[in-house]
């Protein structure tokens, strides 16, 4: 009991001595700050606050919580939920948040300073208890259906409870959807936003959701889709052909066969006809008067595309009329009709026509011959190709011909008869040689040629100049 209240005293003589610098103004007011302004924290968590004050030698660390009641730290003195953190100069532990604890606490240290005076300060730290939204909702069950006189959609989504108070975000079958904010606030206990958007055909069939964000949803709630509301586009539109322009090839006369043309609508067809080049009308899933033609209802087989439909005739006898004539199916739902037409061919289908192909083919073919012609004719002034020389002799290392005498006047003739001009010497008459003939007579034959001396080769080239 003694040990108590020489404990109490201490307290009490340390707010005295908080109260009475700060009715003083003493100019040593502590600096005081938190480690962080605002602590958030999930209920049934653990909490952790803060405070410093430098390197000054703290005497209390004491911390206020929202309703008032005051929590000083001095050795043997503890409370009930919260216990000092020693990992810190001035720390509380919150083991167990609660809603109550939610709301501003108050940090106050004292501290004595070199000069053993005391001064004391503090610093505001808000403690936020994150609550989840308790539900998402959205203001539509089920099916969102949109019609073609509509011009857009409006979808408003709620997120009960929550604080801090979530944000909102939209999806179109996982990814980010196109939306504009028409609304948003506070309603009952909870918080919305209302938006609006233009579905097209390709929506049909995808689902549309809100998304609450808030670091309140514990990793488990986010898994289950706690955070999430959605619902499924039904986008209504008239009968649309997938294809158009058709042609079924293949028919044999006397044999039976299938047509098959696919479309899409939403919601499904009402009426269906097909109308054929004889005049007769076959309404779906009925048989013609004469047996020939049975038509199926239109069936939607694949589950990722509902709004396409395959409609299916039987012609059982085909005939030699049939070839080359065009009917029709006509297919009415709620917003609209649309007649589908469609040939009919004996035969298989004709080889694809002359188109731009052969055009193409052509063209690179002259292409190719102008290139060739160019660069024949760049070879040739470039001596890059041997052609016949008119009047000249191949140069084997150049691989084209040089015509003779154009390089002077100079010829064999003029050159033989200036040298006899010049050496008298030279003039004398050649030997003339008897040759027997095979008929055992003699006949007088020319003397043969003079050896061809290198000089006299390469003047016979035209590869040297007259003699000076």
């Amino acid at each position: 009991m003694v040990k108590f209240v020489g404990t109490m005293e201490i307290i009490s003589l340390a707010l005295l001595m908080s109260v009475i610098f700060a009715v003083n103004g003493n100019d040593d007011v502590l600096g005081v700050s938190a480690a962080a302004s605002t602590v958030s924290v999930r209920p049934g968590e653990q909490a952790k606050l803060s405070c410093n004050a430098g390197q000054e030698d703290i005497i209390v660390c004491a911390f206020t919580n929202p309703s008032g009641t005051q929590h000083i730290f001095i050795e043997g003195l503890s409370f009930d939920g919260v216990e000092r953190d020693n990992d810190v100069p001035c720390g509380l532990v919150i083991n167990s948040v609660t809603d109550n604890d939610a709301g501003n606490w108050k940090c106050s240290i004292t501290a004595r300073k070199e000069d053993g005076k005391g001064v004391s300060g503090s610093d505001d730290i808000s403690v936020v208890v994150l609550k989840a939204p308790s539900s998402v909702s959205l203001n539509v069950d089920g099916i969102l259906t949109v019609t073609p006189e509509q011009t857009d959609a409006t979808v408003r989504c709620t997120a009960e409870g929550g604080e801090p108070v979530p944000s909102f975000s939209w999806l179109l079958d996982g990814a980010p959807a196109s939306v504009q904010v028409v609304d948003s606030g506070e309603q009952d206990n909870g918080h919305f936003q209302e938006v609006s958007m233009t579905p097209t055909k390709a929506d049909n069939g995808k689902t549309l959701e809100c998304v609450a964000n808030s670091e309140a949803y514990k990793p488990e709630d986010l898994e289950n889709g706690l955070n999430k509301a959605g619902v499924q586009l039904n986008v209504e539109y008239a009968p649309e052909p997938q294809k158009d322009d058709l042609k079924f090839y293949g028919m044999s006369v006397g044999k039976p066969t299938e047509i098959e043309i696919k479309f899409r609508l939403n919601p499904a067809p009402s009426n269906m006809e097909w109308v054929m080049a004889d005049g007769t009308r076959v309404p779906q899933g009925s048989e013609s008067n004469d047996g020939k033609y049975r038509a199926t209802l239109a069936t939607s087989e694949d589950v990722d595309e509902p709004d396409l439909h395959t409609a299916i005739l039987t012609i059982n006898d085909v005939s030699e009329k049939d070839g080359g004539t065009t009917s029709s199916l006509v297919v009415t739902n709620a917003h609209g009709e649309a007649t589908i037409s469609f040939q009919i061919e004996i035969g298989a289908k004709p080889p694809t026509e002359a188109g731009t192909g052969p055009v193409i083919a052509i063209i690179i073919i002259i292409l190719l011959v102008i290139v060739v012609i160019a660069v024949a004719v760049v070879a040739r002034s470039q001596g890059l190709l041997c052609f016949a020389a008119r009047d000249g002799v191949n140069d084997p290392e150049k691989g084209n011909f040089t015509a003779l005498g154009k390089e002077d006047d100079a010829t064999p003739e003029k050159e033989n008869k200036d040298i006899l001009k010049n050496d008298p010497a030279d003039s004398a008459p050649l030997p003339v040689v008897e040759i027997k003939s095979s008929a055992g007579g003699d006949s007088a034959a020319p003397p043969p040629a003079p050896a061809t001396t290198e000089a006299e080769e390469k003047k016979s080239n035209g590869a040297h100049s007259p003699n000076k």
